[in-house]
């Protein structure tokens, strides 16, 4: 049988194929990156493009609409979260003296001072250099600006590479069917059978598993939601919501919702005691999503096995650092089905 199919007469050499993609993707990462975001978006969004042409639209103005929505989705995100960021450092900023107060005192009721004949947190003396702080912020940005001059090309290479992901998405979008045959292409016309069996299988998966995440996100925003409820934080409602939005995002979006948490517990409790509750909350549901809700969820929607779950999460991000953790276990199920279609061909 493997003498009378190509692919697994090929495999030595389709592994080593394999192998070189993987080290040059390695090699490349921080420059793929925008590359791959545009690739993941246009795949998510091409669904609904291809849809909107039964109502004949355009590709051309259909593409544009989906990317001018996305576009709104990443400013209304942002002109939620930084105006309820500032507000919270306000009112932190505001309750500052009863705040290191409270430290100078002993952090929690029963516990000795920090350090009370120490000149670290002398009120009078902080307060002083925060003013200073403020009314020197001129020369701050001074600073600023020369730290941007010094490292222009790492500053102009960011920005390049997020103007990238509108335009890579927009060209992809238009001329998605003309990219899928293109690759198909690269391979002999006796494997194009084979190849769209295992995309297809791909395909489902990947499906699978965003409809697992989504079913991972109103979880923990019902979780994150009621637990911050429940210890009286007065945002707890509209933090927990972002927090299980944001918890596609591995690490980074749970940090980004605690941070806010602890934030506006210090402002609403300068005693820490409403703080430890929220950071209680955190942790019992980073641990449940991450090792409970995440494998069980998501992994046995594409077919992996929890132990396989955290491993390809740790192995992925070792690689490819914060973008491998992103797509890990798509990653991972795309290999699984490639290399079952390989051994059933061998």
């Amino acid at each position: 049988m493997s003498r009378n199919n190509p692919i697994s007469a090929s495999t030595p050499w389709g592994l080593v194929a394999v192998l070189l993609i993987l080290w040059l993707i390695y090699s490349l990462s921080a420059v793929l990156m925008p590359f791959a975001a545009a690739i993941l978006l246009a795949y998510l969004c091409f669904p609904l493009i291809r849809f909107s042409q039964r109502f004949n639209i355009p590709r051309v103005i259909s593409t544009l609409i989906m990317l001018s929505i996305l576009l709104g989705i990443l400013a209304l995100l942002l002109l939620v979260v930084l105006p309820l960021l500032f507000h919270e450092i306000n009112q932190l900023l505001q309750q500052l003296p009863t705040i290191l107060d409270r430290l100078r005192q002993g952090p929690l009721p029963g516990l000795p001072n920090l350090a009370p004949d120490n000149t670290w947190l002398d009120l009078t003396k902080i307060r002083s250099n925060v003013i200073d702080y403020i009314h020197s912020s001129n020369n701050h940005v001074d600073k600023l600006v020369q730290s941007a001059t010094h490292g222009s090309a790492i500053v102009i290479e960011s920005i390049l590479s997020l103007l990238l992901i509108p335009v890579v998405f927009f060209y992809l979008s238009k001329d998605w069917e003309t990219v899928v045959q293109f690759l198909l292409n690269l391979f002999p016309q006796e494997q194009h059978q084979r190849v769209s069996t295992i995309a297809k299988e791909v395909d489902t998966v990947l499906g699978q598993y965003l409809r697992g995440q989504l079913l991972v996100m109103i979880i923990m925003a019902s979780f994150y939601s009621l637990g911050l409820l429940v210890v009286h934080l007065k945002a707890g409602f509209a933090l927990g919501l972002l927090t299980g939005t944001l918890v596609f995002i591995p690490y980074l979006g749970v940090f980004t919702g605690f941070l806010l948490a602890f934030i506006a517990s210090v402002a609403q409790d300068p005693s820490f005691s409403l703080s430890l509750y929220v950071l209680l909350v955190f942790i019992i549901g980073h641990v449940i999503e991450a090792w409970i809700v995440t494998p069980r969820v998501v992994g046995e929607r594409i077919g992996l096995h929890p132990v396989m779950v955290i491993f390809s999460l740790l192995a992925f991000g070792r690689l490819l650092g914060f973008f491998g953790i992103l797509i890990a276990l798509p990653m991972a199920a795309s290999v699984k089905i490639i290399l079952k279609h390989l051994r059933s061909d061998s």
